[in-house]
């Protein structure tokens, strides 16, 4: 392939060049291997430990109790050796929901869980049915053997079952625990869908007031659309107004899942973005930001970040609405997070149109930029980068003069020493970027019969970016090393020989 096609290919990595979902797509990969943010996102899988605090087991000593007799308790159910077998399976409970790591492994090595299914189906008895289907729900929430273990023992179709029991409460576990196990996988996920109870969860979420009913099933619409691959829109599209309803709730944690669940939809097609737009979903999403709820920022931010990702006119609409200024402030938040994903945002606002572009820069962000790429995090720098190299791939040669102007060459530059390949990349494109300019800026001036030098290379050259490209000639990495290479033999030629190693 050659160095041009391979340059070409590479621009596609850029929302602006190659197609915008592709780019994307790039983002959403990128952002996948450099987020570590569990604790800020939305649970993936919860255990039901808040009515078990409002009860009296508060004792740790009589939970610990609890615990040491687990061996007994287990047999005593399996064996069936009381006629009323509720107080067991409610002792039991309360081993599976304290805040410390309850013993599950003990728990299914016993084999006492064929015998909780079997009490979740006796609707004889409500109370019984509710403790039981508590358990498999907070064992669900554990790890990955856990959840596939009550799969395997009926939990599905089992919960799905109790979405129409007319106990509410028993209603409430079943939304519970299915949510927990799509938690753990697509592939779950799509089995729950599969028995077409989406519906039912949306019939039995209209109208309803009590604050933890909402919550619970809330929270499992959100991990319905947050496992990857997202599921088909049409199965879930019904969750779309239930989210916007809920947007402005008075109760942080809904609003923050309803948030939580249209940033998922927003990572989509873009059928999904064009859907919250024409919900008129942008201008409360902004008025988000006025509220003291740190909570729900990343997730705000998401969402706008993924709708600069669509079409020129998706994008727009995010501007038209005041995001830039937002994300200007969050770039010196004392939240890392927030600052990693204000760059990840503007990475994709910064590749958009000329116009677009132009705004971007009546916002006076690179001063901000510059120091985010001197003294930032690695992953916050990283992210930084990205954005640089996205406004420089659109910039005219007096935006980049700016640039310049504001000292992005030297930080710019020392991208160049980490070795990331990604970065790399995206460093060696905005620096050839800028020397193009550099180059027309010269050829114009040759043509008014003025003998210059091309700016650009001597300002990068003094920034020790020179110096930097001539290392990774030698670089493992073919791409890298050709483009290097290519970069020297295009602007500084007259010296290529002087630092190849042949």
């Amino acid at each position: 392939m050659s160095f041009q096609k391979k340059l070409a290919k590479r621009k596609n990595l850029f929302k602006g060049k190659g197609t915008q979902r592709q780019a994307s797509k790039k983002r959403e990969d990128l952002m996948i291997k450099i987020s570590k943010q569990k604790k800020e996102e939305l649970l993936s899988k919860k255990r039901n430990i808040s009515q078990f605090l409002n009860e009296n087991y508060e004792d740790k000593e009589h939970i610990q109790e609890l615990i040491n007799n687990l061996p007994e308790i287990t047999s005593n159910l399996i064996n069936s050796n009381y006629e009323d077998p509720l107080p067991l399976v409610q002792n039991l409970r309360t081993i599976v929901s304290t805040e410390d790591e309850p013993p599950m492994d003990e728990i299914i090595f016993s084999g006492v869980i064929p015998f909780i299914m079997n009490f979740m189906k006796d609707d004889s008895n409500n109370l019984l049915q509710y403790e039981s289907a508590w358990i498999i729900s907070n064992i669900a929430s554990g790890a990955s053997h856990h959840t596939e273990y009550v799969v395997n023992n009926d939990a599905i179709s089992e919960f799905c079952r109790l979405l129409s029991s007319k106990d509410k409460k028993i209603q409430d576990q079943a939304i519970w625990g299915l949510g927990n196990i799509a938690g753990e996988s697509a592939e779950y996920r799509d089995q729950i869908l599969s028995l077409k109870v989406f519906p039912k969860i949306i019939s039995l979420l209209k109208n309803e007031k009590s604050t933890l009913f909402l919550k619970n099933s809330i929270w499992t619409l959100s991990i319905f659309v947050k496992q990857q691959p997202p599921p088909n829109f049409d199965e879930i599209k019904e969750a779309f107004p239930i989210f916007y309803d809920l947007l402005q709730h008075e109760d942080q944690e809904i609003c923050s899942s309803a948030l939580w669940g249209l940033s998922w939809f927003s990572t989509g097609e873009l059928e999904n973005i064009q859907t919250i737009i024409e919900l008129k979903i942008v201008p409360i999403i902004i008025e988000q930001f006025k509220n003291n709820n740190s909570k729900v920022y990343i997730p705000c931010i998401k969402i706008l970040g993924n709708i600069s990702s669509g079409t020129d006119l998706q994008t727009q609409i995010v501007i038209d609405n005041g995001f830039l200024p937002i994300l200007k402030d969050f770039l010196k938040d004392e939240n890392p997070i927030l600052r990693r994903e204000a760059c990840w945002a503007l990475s994709n606002l910064g590749a958009g149109t000329t116009e677009q572009l132009g705004q971007l820069f009546q916002q006076n962000i690179f001063h901000q930029l510059v120091k985010i790429l001197k003294t930032d995090l690695w992953s916050i720098k990283k992210e930084c980068c990205i954005v640089v190299t996205n406004i420089i791939e659109g910039a005219t040669i007096e935006q980049i003069d700016f640039l310049i102007s504001s000292g992005i060459l030297y930080p710019l530059c020392a991208m160049l020493e980490f070795n990331d390949e990604y970065v790399l990349n995206v460093t060696l494109s905005a620096l050839y970027t800028i020397l193009k300019h550099g180059n027309q800026a010269k050829l114009m001036k040759e043509n008014n019969g003025l003998l210059v030098a091309n700016q650009y290379a001597v300002y990068i050259e003094r920034a020790e970016g020179k110096t930097k490209i001539e290392k990774l000639i030698n670089h493992k990495n073919q791409t890298i090393s050709e483009y290097s290479e290519n970069i020297l033999k295009t602007f500084y030629k007259e010296e290529i020989e002087d630092y190849t190693e042949f």
